[in-house]
């Protein structure tokens, strides 16, 4: 038997994944925007560092991209508790590759920009980054088999909703922390990294909170099973 899918249905599925898409970049804008203020010394590095961040951040978005492809067949499929599995075994994997990316980074990004950069000033920066960016591997690489899952299961406006509160929160964090305010002490660059580890902290935060506490929140919860995330025993 064909299925036949209309634009608008079509539409309804896409359009959350490219707003979350475009909320991802504003993240490095957001970097961008408020570091161009502190010096060029500043902005540089963060544009250095951020690229070698993304280069690990890609082994857990490509892992997840395979993952999602393995939940959305089991999804048509409706065989659920494969879902919970492939889950869980994405978590333990990407939750261990960020272990290992933190232990290389932390030990080798520091030798690796030595070699590449030249002017001091920005290799000091862009470490200081590194330092407190790699944080938050443990999260990012986390939040992405979530993401997995949504799309898998063709539950995208969580992900709209997720990115947005990531940004502004990314915005908030940042502005007090690089430019010190409230009372806070004026971190510059570093303040950046440790607002983007911040926001990503409440990013995972809040979708783990979101199927913990909203199980019967999206159209097709009750069929997807949410209790895959409660407990490591199957209940459908």
């Amino acid at each position: 038997m064909q299925t036949k899918y209309t634009y608008k249905q079509i539409w309804l599925i896409a359009y959350p994944i490219l707003i979350s898409l475009l909320m991802e970049q504003l993240i490095g804008m957001t970097d961008t925007a408020f570091l161009g203020r502190v010096g060029e010394v500043e902005l540089g590095a963060s544009a250095i560092a951020g690229v070698f961040y993304m280069v690990i951040f890609m082994v857990a978005f490509g892992f997840s991209i395979g993952a999602q492809i393995l939940i959305a067949r089991r999804n048509g499929e409706q065989q659920y508790k494969e879902i919970g599995d492939l889950f869980y075994q994405g978590i333990y994997f990407q939750v261990g590759m960020a272990a290992v990316m933190f232990l290389l980074s932390y030990c080798f990004s520091p030798i690796i920009l030595k070699r590449i950069v030249a002017s001091e000033h920005i290799y000091e920066a862009a470490t200081s980054y590194l330092h407190w960016r790699v944080f938050g591997a443990f999260f990012s690489f986390s939040a992405v088999m979530f993401r997995a899952f949504f799309l898998g299961t063709t539950q995208t406006k969580t992900l709209t909703l997720n990115s947005i509160v990531m940004v502004l929160s990314n915005v908030v964090f940042n502005y007090i922390l690089i430019f010190g305010k409230f009372g806070l002490p004026e971190m510059g660059i570093k303040g950046a990294a440790i607002g983007t580890l911040m926001a990503r902290i409440l990013e995972l935060g809040i979708v783990v909170i979101y199927v913990w506490k909203i199980p019967a929140a999206a159209s097709t919860a009750a069929s997807t099973g949410w209790t895959v995330f409660l407990s490591s025993g199957w209940t459908y």
